[in-house]
């Protein structure tokens, strides 16, 4: 596959950031959705990543994800889906229910 191309949520976060890194170093293009982008990220400029700022959490954050891949890159090879959050402390048999479904 020539030119690949990759949408990776959760992209800023401890595991996205080097999923993204290696994603661009195996030749991918890269859209790096995160609900918000640090100043310093969001500016920054590489042709093979598309940053951009979605909830992919909700249908219609996944949808733009999506939309905006296909407008920049034309295709869609990939998707590494990396959103949620760890909420350490109780053992699963006491987990909440808000909690597990934040969690995922």
């Amino acid at each position: 596959m020539t030119n690949p191309v990759a949408l990776i949520t959760g992209a800023s976060g401890g595991l996205g950031v080097p999923v993204t890194e290696m994603s661009l170093g195996a030749g991918f293009r890269v859209t790096a959705v995160n609900r918000q982008w640090p100043a310093i990220l969001a500016a920054a400029s590489d042709p093979a990543v598309l940053r951009l700022e979605a909830d992919a959490t909700t249908a219609s954050g996944a949808a733009l994800a999506v939309q905006s891949t296909l407008a920049r890159f034309g295709q869609l090879n990939a998707l590494i889906h990396l959103v949620g959050a760890f909420a350490g402390g109780d053992g699963v048999a006491e987990t909440t229910p808000e909690t597990w479904l934040r969690m995922m």
